[in-house]
């Protein structure tokens, strides 16, 4: 029978830093288990519970740790029992029984059976009964008693084991099973229904017996202590009346005859009158011993006598221990007289060898009842059977001695022995067959659900391929009525899957029929987004076509100066240049260069001031035409700085060079228009290229999202350079995983409406940066609002608040796919006056 609890999960039951405290409680557990935790079942049959904890700890943390454990905590038993056999018993029971466990997950209690049947029996018997020569009951005693121990902790171990299962969800929930097998839960369940009341049905039944025992040893105590006390005292008043006829004669003037034989008993009689001697009568005792020369003092006076005199006997003990003896002689009972000092006064037998109290163990029991045991180191049963019961008493109020009265147990003891060993025997028996029954009637019951759960196993791939089974057939009606249910739901099922075959076949086809719509609906979709960025393209191409023209344009007008400069002044430029003079030459250069170096827009304004500025400073100088040589230095950008040219405007041929400059500083210029128009001309050109591609292969791709905010910018600034103020917040923002042509339909689609809700005039504020692992772009503008009754709809599909013609309705609606695509969010706050769309962009998919 297999157990399939052994050896659980530490994490899915105790968490890591709880092991070692557990062990130590565990340890702690089997240790007083073995002493104090123990319960008495009869007599000195003490059941131990050491074991249950051993096997929780091979259970929990493996046979050599449980090993060491139960040597260790089974040493108790040397200490207490006084010899080391009990010791290499349990240890052989818990290293061979913990190896079978773990190894094969057999059932605790059949191997625990067996190793007390095979092998535990067989060594108490070699070692209490060979050995140590008890005797026969006793040895068997303790042969049926230890198995009857071992096994009952294993079920205790195994309930234990179960519960812990039962209740590790965790084991549960993380594997998706349960170990617990039913068959051995059922087995343990049927075992102790059958021995735990059987168990304590005898232990009750022993217990009274006990009980009767101790009654009939407390009636035999109780009629001898009357006997002994009876014969105390007749002895006590037959000498009270002799010296009573010595104080009536005293108290009359008549002599008595002390040689008599009558006052034989007595050693020495004295009449005591007040006045006279050293005694006084009203301080003497009735009775007084003398421990040295072991004589007793008697005292007898007339009650009220107003004399106050009395008569003093002295009498040896040895006749009241012989008067004793010869009327006890004849019975087991024995006795020792005792004065409160503790000296003997009398005994059976007369050495006082029979029992030395103070060198036992002495145990209460009930009504006054005492047991006397040995304090040498035998097996308890063998201290039973040498054992006393003893009882004590006061003889009476006026004679102070105390009485105690033994009866050997021996012929007790070996009457419960006897007894206890049928009913252990008998329970051995139970044992046995409950084992056998549990096992047996648990395999038969169970046995047809296994062949169901067997047969039953990967049903619809059975039913699937057409495989015939037989279910199993039970004595139980619930279990017929069980397997009879699974053919007819088998049976149902197969005509289902048959039923499913088709509608499997259908779907199949229905699913390449959707599969094909889905594809066509992808396009589609794929088509509509392009077409919104076309159609959003074509409301920017008249603005873009005024941003390239303007290059153009400025690129054409440069080209007809170049051209008109060669054709005019080509072939004069070589003879300019040779009827300078050196330092005319170095001067006309340097003038050139420095008209390259000034910017090439300035105010009218900041003409007239330049222009007043030169005219000063030529007239410093005396050169004439001051004015047009001022004008003539504006138009070819020298607005300060005149020092080094003076000479050359000095010369005589001043126009002329003057003439040339203008003419070569407008040759400079036209080629920088030429590169700053080209430059814008490409910007808008790439702009454009980069807006309009259309990735069909749908990967995701590192891009900086301000680079596209800025490529939507260059394509609306025609629109926005007219009255539309762009505030630009830009944070340090990484490179993101996305697809770089849908995020510039959303800034598209949502600079394109800020424009419209301000009517291309107002502020449109771009922010990005970075927030909880999210890249935020914020596009506010300080139009007119969005209502907020329409707020919740702005993001459907077809709505649209602008006239028909004007919109699709589809914008924000694909600006919202777009964003679940790459798994970010939008949202919109608007009030008069501030609008602002928030979106928002893992920097890592899937956070």
């Amino acid at each position: 029978m297999n157990n399939k609890t052994f050896r659980p999960s530490f994490k899915s039951i105790f968490p890591k830093p709880y092991l070692l405290p557990i062990l130590f409680l565990l340890t702690l557990a089997a240790y007083l288990g073995n002493d104090l935790l123990k319960i008495n079942l009869f007599l000195s049959i003490d059941f131990l519970f050491g074991s249950v904890a051993v096997w929780l700890i091979i259970w929990l943390f493996g046979l050599p740790i449980g090993g060491v454990v139960g040597f260790l905590v089974s040493l108790k038993t040397w200490v207490a029992w006084g010899h080391p056999y009990a010791v290499i018993i349990f240890t052989l029971e818990t290293v061979i029984v913990g190896y079978f466990w773990q190894r094969n997950k057999q059932n605790l209690l059949t191997l625990t059976g067996l190793y007390w049947l095979l092998i535990g029996m067989p060594l108490v018997w070699l070692f209490y009964r060979i050995v140590m020569g008890l005797g026969t009951i006793s040895a068997l005693m303790i042969l049926f008693k230890q198995p009857l121990n071992g096994i009952f902790n294993a079920l205790v171990a195994i309930f234990i084991i179960n519960a812990i299962e039962a209740l590790d969800k965790k084991k549960i929930v993380s594997s998706g099973r349960y170990d617990l097998s039913f068959q051995n839960v059922l087995f343990n369940l049927l075992f102790a229904f059958v021995v735990v009341p059987a168990l304590l049905l005898i232990t009750w039944t022993a217990d009274n017996t006990y009980q009767s025992m101790q009654e009939n040893v407390q009636d035999r105590i109780d009629t001898q202590k009357v006997v002994i006390s009876n014969l105390i005292f007749d002895w006590y008043e037959t000498k009270s009346e002799i010296l009573g006829v010595v104080l009536n004669n005293a108290e009359n003037g008549a002599s008595s005859d002390l040689t008599s034989p009558y006052y034989a008993d007595f050693k020495a009689i004295e009449v005591v009158n007040n006045g006279e001697g050293a005694l006084n009568c009203a301080t003497l005792p009735n009775i007084r011993f003398n421990p040295d020369t072991l004589e007793l003092f008697i005292k007898v006076a007339h009650q009220g006598s107003a004399a106050n005199s009395c008569v003093v006997g002295i009498v040896d003990q040895e006749t009241l221990g012989e008067q004793l003896n010869s009327v006890l002689a004849s019975d087991v009972i024995q006795f020792i007289l005792r004065k409160p000092t503790g000296e003997v006064i009398a005994s059976y037998p007369e050495d006082e060898t029979l029992v030395a109290l103070d060198e036992g163990e002495i145990i209460s029991l009930e009504s006054g009842l005492s047991q006397w045991l040995t304090k040498q180191q035998l097996p308890i049963m063998a201290r039973n059977a040498q054992s006393f019961y003893f009882k004590r008493m006061q003889i009476r109020e006026d004679i102070p001695w105390t009485l105690f009265t033994f009866v050997p147990a021996r012929s007790y003891i070996d009457g419960l022995q006897y007894q206890y060993l049928v009913s252990l025997g008998v329970l051995l028996g139970i044992f046995a067959i409950a084992l056998l029954m549990s096992a047996l009637v648990s395999r038969t019951l169970v046995k047809p659900l296994s062949h169901l759960a067997t047969e039953t196993s990967n049903l619809p791939d059975k039913l699937a391929s057409n495989q015939g089974f037989s279910l199993p057939q039970s004595p139980v009606v619930e279990i017929a009525s069980l397997g009879t249910n699974f053919q007819d739901m088998a049976d149902k099922l197969a005509q289902q899957f048959q039923d499913l075959r088709q509608v499997n076949q259908q779907l199949g086809e229905q699913k390449e029929e959707l599969s094909i719509t889905l594809t066509n609906l992808q396009n589609t979709q794929a088509q509509l987004v392009q077409s919104e960025k076309m159609a959003a393209l074509g409301q920017l191409v008249a603005g873009i076509a005024h941003e390239i023209n303007t290059p153009l344009g400025a690129i054409r007008s440069s080209i007809e100066n170049i051209d008109d400069f060669l054709k005019t002044h080509l072939l004069d430029i070589p003879q300019f240049f040779q009827n300078l003079s050196p330092d005319h030459q170095k001067q006309f250069l340097q003038l050139l260069e420095q008209t390259t170096q000034q910017p090439l827009a300035i105010t009218s304004k900041e003409k007239r001031q330049i222009r007043r500025k030169l005219m000063a400073q030529l007239d410093e100088h005396n050169i004439p035409n001051s004015d047009s040589i001022s004008d003539t230095l504006v138009d070819i950008g020298i607005y300060e700085n005149i020092d080094p040219f003076i000479e050359m405007l000095k010369d005589p041929q001043q126009d002329h060079l003057l003439q040339m400059s203008y003419q070569f500083s407008s040759l400079q210029r036209s080629t920088q228009t030429i590169v700053t128009a080209t430059e814008r001309a490409a910007k808008i050109v790439f702009a454009l290229k980069t807006y309009a591609r259309h990735d069909y292969k749908g990967e995701l791709l590192k891009a900086n999202i301000i680079d596209g905010l800025d490529t939507v910018l260059t394509l609306y600034h025609n629109q926005l350079k007219h009255g539309v103020e762009v505030v630009q917040k830009y944070e340090q923002v990484p490179e993101i995983l996305c697809y770089p042509d849908e995020l510039n339909q959303v800034w598209t689609n949502l600079i394109h409406n800020a424009l419209q809700a301000m009517g291309y005039k107002g502020i449109l504020t771009l922010e990005v940066g970075v927030r909880d692992r999210h890249i935020q772009v914020n596009i506010t503008d300080n139009g007119q609002g969005i209502p907020p009754e329409i707020q919740e709809k702005i993001f459907q599909p077809f709505f649209t608040t602008k006239s028909s013609g004007e919109g699709s309705g589809l914008g924000l609606d694909i600006v919202k796919k777009i964003i679940d695509k790459h798994q970010g969010m939008i949202k919109v706050t608007s009030v008069p006056g501030n609008t602002t769309f928030q979106v928002m962009i893992p920097l890592e998919p899937g956070e």
